[in-house]
């Protein structure tokens, strides 16, 4: 694939697991979500992602992470 052919999504923030996991496989939702130290649900995977450029996603392509240059700050629900 040429370099200019290439997608690009740029994570915007965290999501809730959806619950039509469990459609995938059964009890997955449950296994992606856990509690924390004050018994508060959390979401363990899930983010909202803009497609800043398009381009032709195969399974088993490989992915570049880019973190910004800027400040960084933790990612919150969107």
């Amino acid at each position: 694939m040429n370099f200019d052919e290439r997608a690009v999504v740029e994570i915007a923030g965290l999501r809730n697991p959806c619950s039509q996991l469990d459609g995938l496989i059964p009890g997955l939702m449950g296994a992606v979500l856990d509690r924390d130290e004050d018994g508060e649900l959390v979401g363990k995977s899930g983010v909202m992602g803009i497609v800043v450029k398009s381009g032709e996603i195969q399974p088993g392509d490989r992915i570049n992470v880019e973190l910004p240059s800027n400040h960084q700050t933790p990612l919150k629900p969107v």
